[in-house]
């Protein structure tokens, strides 16, 4: 006689058999998508005013390198949000050649990125820096979809994120629907005369480090790679022409080729390099990273015919008096990019200097440079031509 549970335990053993097997085929399937995204994808022809400045981009370097600074135009360190205001400006009497813009929090959705910035201005103040004739970058840290924590970009807890939303994870639809309100916004950033403003757009950035959900630890090579190429495909749905890609590691575990390149989606889905690199430690340690990585950032660059530049940098504070002349300007001397980018200026924490702060002297004579670009030789360089 059968035991009374035998039927039970058959049940038991047949449903974990079929969780199983369903388990086997969406990890199958998830390693298709990885392998197989690539296939599928078809970039839009560049609208001429985006082909002219990824172009410009990548002759620029040898006229100088343009100066670029986050939220630029929105807040400093003692004031936000007045008319035409810069703490750039303030200090020198014009604005950054390149302003970067931040996204997150547009996929919630919410009126406000996770900085407190209003996205109409972001919008407004991205069409003046192109009317002026200067560069639009704007980056994404969006929130962990999976434990939804407030400013999550930076939760890191679980390893499954970019799994889970690419196709055929548990939150793919979910995803798909914030890529479509980022693709939406960017959409709306045109002229009156109803003209794509060019935008250097750099989604998942800093992908060596693992400080994001999208980061090195997270997420394997290959849902890296198709986590970057479904993003432009959805953008590429919207008929997005007028973004510039940018693919940008952070700097502190680059050094060479092979380790920049790692999760590189492909030549045919970017059009511009970088590295996210900041002095966190000693002067002498960073003029080491720097030592390193940007010569190799120049060389990879003209290996794979793309624009390079350094998409963020900075030193909290800045505390030393001649760090823009002594530390930065030397090595752009030896290794032009089209532009470097220092991160905002907020009361609690800034990058950029600002009048009578320690650096201001000797940014004022960094930025009379031949070699350093602000937004009147920007507009000079007739970038969108």
């Amino acid at each position: 006689m059968r035991p009374t549970n035998f039927n039970h335990y058959h049940v038991f053993m047949k449903n974990l058999k079929f969780l199983v097997s369903v388990l086997l085929m969406g990890a199958v399937a998830m390693q298709s998508v990885a392998q197989d995204c690539c296939k599928k994808n078809k970039r839009l022809q560049l609208t001429k005013e985006a082909a002219a400045l990824l172009a410009n981009l990548k002759k620029s370097p040898a006229k100088g390198v343009m100066f670029g600074h986050q939220d630029d135009t929105f807040y400093g360190v003692t004031w936000a949000y007045e008319k035409d205001r810069s703490d750039i400006k303030d200090l020198t009497g014009d604005y950054p050649a390149v302003m970067g813009f931040e996204l997150g929090w547009l996929e919630k959705p919410d009126t406000m990125n996770l900085d407190s910035v209003p996205f109409a201005k972001i919008r407004e103040e991205a069409i003046k820096q192109y009317e002026r004739g200067g560069v639009v970058t704007i980056s994404w840290h969006p929130d962990n979809i999976v434990t939804k924590a407030t400013k999550s970009a930076w939760d890191v807890s679980r390893n499954d994120v970019v799994m889970n939303i690419l196709p055929y994870g548990y939150y793919h639809e979910e995803f798909m629907q914030q890529l479509d309100r980022v693709a939406d916004f960017l959409a709306s950033i045109k002229t009156k005369d109803g003209v794509k403003v060019p935008i250097i757009f750099r989604p998942w950035h800093e992908n060596s480090g693992s400080w994001f959900w999208w980061g090195e630890k997270l997420c394997t090579k290959k849902q890296y790679q198709a986590l970057y190429i479904m993003t432009q495909q959805v953008m590429n749905k919207h008929g997005l022409d007028n973004l510039i890609w940018a693919y940008s590691p952070g700097i502190e575990a680059m050094g060479n080729k092979e380790k920049f390149l790692e999760r590189y989606p492909g030549d045919e889905y970017v059009d511009l390099l970088g590295f996210d690199g900041y002095q966190w430690g000693t002067e002498e340690e960073y003029k080491q990273i720097l030592g390193k990585n940007l010569p190799m950032l120049v060389e990879v660059g003209k290996e794979h015919d793309k624009a390079v530049a350094i998409t963020e940098m900075g030193f909290v504070s800045i505390p030393t008096a001649d760090w823009w002349t002594r530390v930065v300007k030397p090595f752009i001397d030896e290794n032009p990019v089209s532009y470097l980018l220092v991160w905002r200026n907020y009361k609690k924490e800034y990058f950029a200097p600002y009048p009578k702060q320690t650096s201001a002297k000797d940014f004022v004579k960094f930025y009379k440079a031949k070699n350093t670009l602000f937004s009147r030789e920007a507009k000079q360089l007739e970038l969108y031509k």
